[in-house]
């Protein structure tokens, strides 16, 4: 839960102050930024609420306001210019990256991200793994660092059934799009059963 800040306007040595109610920005790895729009649920506007002894007050509507309120993602409170407003926030975090993933495969799940890995960036081992129960095939994709690459490279693996099945084919790349590729590549060709 964010944190309500309130600001005091022009008035407020009169106990009565205009309210601007926003949420403090949650950054997790996997959420955005958002902002709580309070509104008065009869006008729906923002701008003239004001807090006096615990209650709403509307300056539109000249009563206490019933409050309605709305959770806006991927956006922030711009104070600049004479009214505040929202603007859009570019997501903090990278986006899954894209993969054609034809019909009969189940993603288990996916930490593949649309992005190259490089030392600022902490890249989890385990990338993807997708199964096709239908032809008995599972893929893994993961990010490894060893002696034979110490940059990391990308690593593919088709195996028959589950980990404990066969290895089928194995694929190392350091890029990220040939690793897209053979992904694509991999899943058309067990949907076609020639792997």
């Amino acid at each position: 839960m964010g944190i309500v800040r309130r600001e005091r306007g022009p008035d407020a040595g009169s106990g009565r102050f205009p309210l601007l109610v926003q949420f403090a920005p949650r950054r997790t790895p996997m959420t955005e930024t958002s902002v709580t729009v309070v509104r008065c649920g009869r006008c729906g506007r923002s701008s003239g609420l004001t807090l006096d002894g615990g209650r709403f007050w509307c300056a539109r509507c000249q009563d206490w306001a019933a409050l309605a309120a709305e959770r806006v993602c991927a956006a922030a409170v711009d104070r600049e210019g004479p009214e505040a407003r929202l603007v859009p926030v570019p997501p903090q975090f990278p986006r899954r990256q894209p993969l054609r993933v034809p019909p009969g495969w189940l993603v288990r799940y996916n930490q593949f991200y649309e992005v190259d890995p490089g030392p600022d960036w902490l890249t989890l081992e385990d990338q993807l793994q997708a199964t096709h129960e239908g032809r008995g095939r599972m893929v893994d994709v993961d990010w490894r660092r060893d002696d034979d690459s110490p940059d990391g490279t990308y690593r593919v693996v088709v195996h028959a059934g589950d980990f404990r099945g066969d290895r089928l084919h194995t694929f190392r790349s350091p890029d990220r799009l040939a690793v897209v590729a053979e992904v694509e590549r991999v899943f058309a060709l067990v949907e076609v059963g020639r792997m």
